[in-house]
């Protein structure tokens, strides 16, 4: 692609997203490189400005598009602008706050916005069905199988409101749903640590979005977790067992029916395609589980059975963490199990099942 063409679909991310993390501007589409020349560029000849604010003890940069930005977006990609410009018009009181926790929010739903579309989901507007009434009348793409579609909170938002002001699910930490078929990833960001979490409030929203999406036309069956973090030790920190003391810390739900953990990084774009797509989740189950036995009888606790052992295999690479926790909880009588998993995975997965069970990277 050309330079103003990949400078075209940077200034629509920043402007989109109103704020749109420094760090995130090398991966999109294209090499890590050439897209940092691409930002260095913009902000060279001002079509971007570098906004930095404190927040406890590190520095936020954040990219945001001026006005100058916005006319060459306009002369480049008219039809991106207008998306911009309805999408700002709309969140005009958020975008002007300038609290950190505002920006780190905006951020979050950024990173969450170009991971989905790393793995395979309509983001635009105009390339997936909307969830507003007033849009289907005239809405020009139905919903087609096999494709995934990414619907922002704003999008949710607006589809909730229109079924009842009283609901809206504004106290959510969710970023945004992968939808599929029959089957709903909710996305969510904890960033460095463990997230301010409000269980009944995750459960009330999930199911205000199922809601919506089964009057839209999307009959999701399965509706899952995925966590977004900046390293694997976060998963660590996650996976720890709630305490009986009530608190308002990220804990395992049992109304979702997975938790995948995914890093914030190329890596966790590739997972999360791979957990987005179950046909590819399929084939890479199968390539890895081959040297093994399949179980002599039906069962969801082990995947297959290794021939010279005997020893059950448990497939981890997804990063399921409430089949990882369910590890540890089950009585294993014979032999524990040879749990297998990526290389990046490895040490934070031997440290929340415990050193009694093996790990092996693929």
């Amino acid at each position: 692609m050309e330079q103003t063409t990949r400078m075209a679909r940077l200034l629509w991310y920043v402007g989109y997203c109103g704020d749109f993390p420094a760090q995130l501007a090398s991966r999109i589409e294209g090499h890590p490189e050439w897209n940092r020349h691409v930002m260095y560029a913009g902000l060279k000849k001002g079509y971007l400005v570098l906004y930095r604010v404190k927040y406890r003890d590190r520095i936020v940069r954040s990219l945001r598009i001026t006005e100058d930005g916005l006319h060459y977006l306009a002369s480049k990609d008219p039809g991106g602008y207008n998306t911009v410009l309805a999408h700002k018009s709309v969140m005009q009181a958020t975008h002007l706050s300038n609290a950190p926790e505002r920006i780190l929010r905006r951020h979050a739903e950024a990173i969450s916005l170009v991971m989905a579309e790393h793995a395979g989901a309509a983001i635009m507007p105009d390339s997936k069905p909307s969830l507003r009434k007033k849009d289907i009348a005239g809405a020009s793409h139905d919903i087609e199988s096999g494709h995934a579609y990414y619907y922002s909170m704003f999008e949710l938002r607006a589809g909730i409101r229109e079924g009842s002001e009283d609901t809206s699910p504004r106290t959510s930490r969710l970023c945004g749903v992968i939808v599929r078929d029959r089957h709903c990833w909710c996305i969510y960001h904890s960033g460095r640590t463990r997230m301010f979490w409000l269980q009944a409030n995750e459960e009330n929203a999930a199911s205000a979005v199922q809601a919506l999406l089964y009057t839209r036309g999307f009959h999701c069956d399965t509706v899952s977790q995925v966590i977004i973090g900046t390293t694997m030790t976060v998963a660590a920190k996650l996976a720890k067992p709630a305490s009986k003391v009530k608190h308002a810390y990220f804990s395992i739900s049992n109304a979702f029916s997975n938790c995948f953990f995914v890093t914030n990084d190329s890596e966790g774009d590739a997972l999360l395609a791979m957990i987005t797509n179950p046909d590819t989740l399929a084939r890479f189950c199968r390539k890895v589980l081959s040297p093994y036995d399949p179980p002599h009888l039906p069962t969801r606790d082990y995947d297959a059975v290794d021939p010279e052992t005997g020893q059950p295999v448990i497939m981890a690479a997804c990063c399921d963490l409430q089949q990882i926790i369910g590890i540890t909880q089950a009585d294993w009588l014979s032999q524990p199990p040879v749990v297998l998993c990526l290389d990046y995975q490895a040490r934070v997965i031997q440290q929340i099942i415990g050193p009694s069970i093996l790990v092996r990277t693929l």
